[in-house]
């Protein structure tokens, strides 16, 4: 479907929302009523733009009275060769690229570019507690709400989960996605990481992550406990998502990077 036809059908969404998202496989439209918040969208894809693995911004029009943001997405399938075929140094180096621009992307939280906390962000606990409960039943649910309480302390509440919104960034069919920055109030690092799979890009998983996990803390900062914390999210956004491959779960690739 064509974008004029698409903003057609959806012109009363877009009008309300603060920014509508609409992807397709090589690029991503932002589209918003509102000149500033396209402005802040374009501010914080440019920011990360400079590691070469990030969407990069194509074009900014307008379109049926709407303001549209076009930005492509750096496709990953094409290094498939040579993170198979590559030396060691160049595995190393994109999937260092890759965890620098997803810690990038974390680490933006500069008011210019809409990044700042709200004041009336929910705890993880209780962001993890209502996953919980929609997800499982009888002993299990008691026996994950005890992990989660014993994880997330009360200095866990300066985390927040998006799982009900546009997550921030996304790993999908290849390709790596940054979401919509300019109404991204509340985010969690840990939960963009879950949502990772290094098979998509056909990596083992030990190394990718051994090395993206390095890129990722050059730019961005992982909170305390982040690896038992990471356990919890992977587990239940599993069990929530309804499509858990036992197979991963069982494997616990977490566990070997303590």
């Amino acid at each position: 479907m064509k974008l004029p036809l698409i903003l057609r059908r959806n012109k009363a969404e877009i009008r309300t929302a603060t920014m509508t998202i609409f992807e397709k496989p090589l690029h991503t439209y932002f589209v918003s009523p509102h000149v500033p918040t396209i402005s802040r969208q374009r501010a914080a894809l440019a920011k990360v733009g400079h590691l070469g693995i990030a969407p990069s911004i194509c074009k900014e029009f307008r379109l049926r009275g709407f303001n549209v943001l076009m930005a492509n997405h750096m496709r990953l399938q094409p290094y498939q060769p040579r993170l198979l075929e590559g030396s060691r140094a160049e595995k190393i180096q994109l999937i260092r690229r890759l965890g620098a621009a997803i810690g990038m992307g974390h680490s933006i939280r500069e008011e210019r570019i809409g990044l700042l906390g709200s004041n009336t962000k929910p705890s993880v606990a209780a962001m993890l507690h209502h996953l919980n409960n929609m997800s499982m039943n009888g002993g299990r649910k008691r026996e994950v709400s005890e992990i989660i309480s014993s994880l997330w302390t009360e200095s866990g509440g300066a985390l927040v989960l998006n799982f009900r919104q546009w997550p921030q960034v996304n790993l999908a069919d290849g390709a790596l996605f940054f979401m919509d920055f300019s109404r991204a109030m509340i985010f969690d690092p840990l939960w963009d990481l879950a949502r990772l799979n290094p098979g998509s890009i056909g990596l083992e998983e030990l190394f990718f992550w051994e090395y993206f996990l390095q890129g990722y803390c050059a730019t961005g900062e992982l909170p305390a406990n982040w690896k038992e914390r990471l356990e919890v999210l992977t587990g239940i956004l599993s069990l929530h998502s309804k499509t858990a491959r036992p197979a991963d779960l069982r494997r616990k690739w977490w566990k070997q990077l303590i």
